[in-house]
């Protein structure tokens, strides 16, 4: 049998549903004359934890001295649905000694906490002493083990070392004394599976653990009668290598990189069953990382104005029916958490939410004043959009001065703006950049589509908050061919993009060149977007000669050398600075279906 303290609470969870009972005497019938309130404990004005002993009412239980600490709740503790008692725990040694050397306490003995009356399913846990059954070798100077209750008022309580040959005898420590178990905290806590290691301390839970031989895949696994019935979210924390992801029939592989370690999926990507969790390392490794399922809604936040933080390789797989609002779902880039994301539910709603930005921000003719609707009727503006915080405290600031009727939409955005700090408003009103960027693509658009936009947009969100990527992304322009240069220019033109603007022409010179994988830079720059400047009767004039194929096909092949050197070089700095690439800003990608 495995020896893992978590694999052994499941036994113990097996056994008690078979009617069996784990430890004989335990916490029930226990009485005593001494009881002093144990100050480890504190419900402010609900029940009050008494320990029946001095060294329980100390928290302090020794190897070599008592034979159990015992407590009773007065009146008994009330358990909400859904919360685990958690227990604080640390191990000292008599005199600040280290243990003997080659001397192992979870070789011989393990702490066990008992409850009284049993939940339905447990009443004993064993309480970890190492960090050795999650694969994990980091110092452990303190545990917080929480352990799911609920279902009877908690009465009593016993916490006792067992001899793992159940011999009941007690191993000493030659040289210090014994080793003491001392308690600094117990309480409730909403419910969640997982560990975490952080700063010595672990946090952990029951119905986790490894795969055997396989150090770096843990598991998250309670039984039914555990789960509570909200749906769960998880989290991973402080990952250093590509990892795959099972949860339930759910898959996904996330990639960190030196913009972030840490990834979470909100329930509605889960399912209503994302048991077993599961973690499998590729290169790099999971130790040291905090791996938790969440048993509450909490990730998604009640109000609109608090975007959902969420990857955004994620994003277009996120359940529609899930929104909180039928238009369309505001999203945080949790790499850059200044950065908004709106996904809107089709064309029309993403125009009244910023077609007259776009023409503001960027469309030539147009820039730097308000247009009516009358007048941006059946003028297209984008399919996907980008605005940093000047852009769009300078488009509602003259609103403001002019006193212009803005749609209703456009109003929604400055309620976002102003709660998430990328406007805000002074003590005489006006309205001043803070700090921050917006985007947006819609679900209107085709999918590989609106992962092309995603990443577009994505790059001009990151441009905007990175002086170094902006300086990066000039140098890389004043050094293009001046034929490559020419023809963007008019693309640029074409598009009806203001070329005054030598910000907006070199932001869009970059996120073009990052918006594809650096295999289709080729294709793209010398045979897609050439040929849409050949069809203009004039413009074809800008282009370089071209080479025509068997089948009638033209290509630009300078063109296309040009601009595949500008995608690799654009793409190692994306990959150095944040562990992106050409085609790619997500850490996350789907492998299946998410969602309900």
């Amino acid at each position: 049998m495995n020896s893992s303290p978590v694999l052994r609470s499941i036994f113990v969870f097996a056994l008690l549903l078979a009617g069996s009972v784990f430890f004989a005497g335990g916490a029930a019938g226990c009485t005593a004359a001494y009881k002093q309130p144990a100050a480890f404990f504190s419900a402010g004005d609900g029940p009050v934890l008494y320990g029946l002993s001095r060294e329980a009412a100390a928290g302090r239980l020794a190897l070599s001295g008592a034979a159990s600490l015992s407590y009773v709740f007065e009146p008994p503790l009330e358990v909400p649905p859904g919360f685990s008692l958690e227990a604080g725990y640390r191990l000292t040694f008599p005199g600040g000694d280290a243990p003997a050397v080659g001397w192992n306490l979870a070789a011989s003995h393990r702490p066990v906490l008992e409850i009284s009356p049993a939940s339905p399913g447990a009443a004993a846990w064993e309480l970890p002493l190492d960090a050795g059954f999650l694969g994990l070798t980091g110092y452990v100077a303190a545990f917080r083990y929480a352990v799911p209750v609920g279902g009877v008022p908690i009465k009593e309580l016993k916490v006792s070392f067992a001899a793992r040959d159940g011999s009941g005898e007690k191993a000493g420590n030659p040289g210090s004394g014994g080793p003491v178990l001392e308690l600094y905290s117990l309480g409730l806590v909403p419910r969640w599976f997982g560990y975490a290691l952080e700063e010595g301390v672990l946090a952990a839970t029951p119905f986790v653990f490894v795969m055997p031989g396989a150090p770096n895949s843990p598991v998250i696994d309670p039984p039914a009668a555990f789960r509570p019935p909200l749906p769960a979210a998880l989290s991973l924390k402080g990952v250093s290598g590509e990892t795959r992801i099972n949860a339930g029939e759910t898959r996904f592989v996330f990639t960190p990189g030196p913009a972030s370690s840490s990834i979470s999926l909100p329930s509605v990507l889960l399912g209503r069953d994302p048991y077993p969790a599961a973690a499998s390392a590729g290169s790099g490794g999971l130790p040291g990382t905090a791996f938790t399922v969440e048993s509450v809604a909490a990730l998604l936040p009640s109000a609109l104005k608090d975007p959902i933080p969420l990857d955004p390789g994620v994003i277009p797989v996120y359940p529609r029916d899930a929104w909180r609002e039928g238009r369309y779902e505001v999203f945080r880039w949790p790499a850059f958490p200044r950065i908004l994301i709106f996904d809107t539910a089709d064309y029309r709603v993403q125009e009244r939410l910023f077609k007259r930005l776009a023409f503001f921000v960027e469309k030539r003719d147009f820039r730097g004043r308000l247009a009516g609707d009358r007048e941006l009727e059946g003028l297209h503006g984008w399919n996907a959009h980008d605005y940093r915080a000047e852009d769009l405290a300078r488009f509602f600031e003259a609103a403001r001065q002019e006193d212009f009727p803005l749609l209703d939409e456009e109003r929604e955005l400055l309620a976002v703006l102003l709660h998430n700090g990328i406007v805000v408003r002074s003590s005489s009103g006006e309205l001043r950049a803070g700090a921050g960027a917006v985007l947006s693509i819609s679900r209107e658009s085709p999918e590989y589509l609106r992962r092309r936009f995603l990443v577009h947009e994505g790059f001009h969100g990151v441009f905007f908050m990175d002086e170094d990527f902006r300086e990066f992304s000039r140098l890389r322009w004043e050094g293009l061919d001046a034929d490559a240069k020419r023809v963007f220019r008019s693309y640029l033109d074409f598009q009806r993009y203001d070329l005054a603007d030598p910000y907006l022409v070199v932001n869009e010179f970059m996120a073009y060149c990052l918006q594809q994988p650096v295999s289709l830079a080729g294709p793209y720059f010398g045979g897609n977007l050439p040929r849409q400047l050949h069809a203009s009767s004039w413009r074809h004039s800008v282009l370089p000669p071209s080479e025509e194929s068997p089948g009638g096909e033209r290509s630009w092949p300078s063109l296309a050398r040009a601009f595949v050197r500008e995608a690799e070089a654009f793409s190692a700095y994306a990959s150095r600075r944040w562990g992106f690439a050409a085609g790619r800003i997500s850490s996350v990608t789907a492998e299946s279906p998410a969602g309900p």
